[in-house]
């Protein structure tokens, strides 16, 4: 559907505002705020962006986020001509992921380590069984961390990667990568995990 003076994306847009605005939430409240007081444009950004950071801080789902995301601005990610690298970086960097950090919350015994230890690290069994004792903890989370330096099921990926890339990982500057060349490799590399954690998708 395309509305008059606007294009399919804009519709939707259009859509989901007047969706939340319904809602009346916090944030709708706040911005309806500064776009009344501040007609100007350069005003309306610089508050936005004083938002997000202060957001990117005191939100504990951001904490990865924080090592991918350092400045507001277009990521290179997003010109990547494969679709499945951009896709599978903008699922790193959103949680919105595969991994069981993150799909373990989501379970009825999401507070158990069993939910979130990793598929190829640990023994299900042994876990459920440390589950018992007092101030057990599951010895390998499957985090984003684990998965992109230390799991051994993602090591032939690794393997492969350029000396630079490696180095990068090993170090943990994942911020460095999203604004390097290594960008487009990364992305690569992240679809090949994916793969690996579920090769009947391939």
């Amino acid at each position: 559907m395309v509305i008059q003076g606007g294009s399919d994306v804009n519709f939707l847009v259009h859509q989901a505002y007047c969706k939340q605005k319904n809602l009346d939430l916090s944030w709708y409240k706040r911005w309806q705020s500064v776009i009344i007081n501040h007609r100007d444009t350069q005003q309306i950004s610089a508050t936005f962006i004083e938002d997000w950071k202060a957001d990117l801080l005191t939100q504990s789902k951001m904490v990865f986020y924080r090592t991918l995301k350092r400045d507001f601005a277009e990521e290179q990610y997003l010109s990547l001509t494969s679709w499945a690298s951009r896709v599978f970086i903008a699922r790193l960097r959103s949680s919105s992921h595969d991994l069981r950090i993150e799909r373990g919350r989501y379970t009825k015994d999401s507070l158990k380590p069993s939910t979130r230890s990793c598929r190829f690290c640990c023994d299900i069994d042994n876990i459920e069984g440390l589950e018992a004792l007092p101030f057990a903890e599951c010895p390998y989370l499957e985090t984003e961390e684990h998965c992109l330096t230390e799991c051994p099921a993602y090591h032939p990926a690794r393997a492969i990667l350029t000396d630079n890339l490696k180095s990068l990982l090993m170090l943990k500057e994942y911020g460095a990568i999203m604004q390097s060349e290594h960008v487009k490799e990364f992305g690569l590399f992240l679809t090949k995990c994916f793969r690996i954690r579920n090769p009947k998708q391939q």
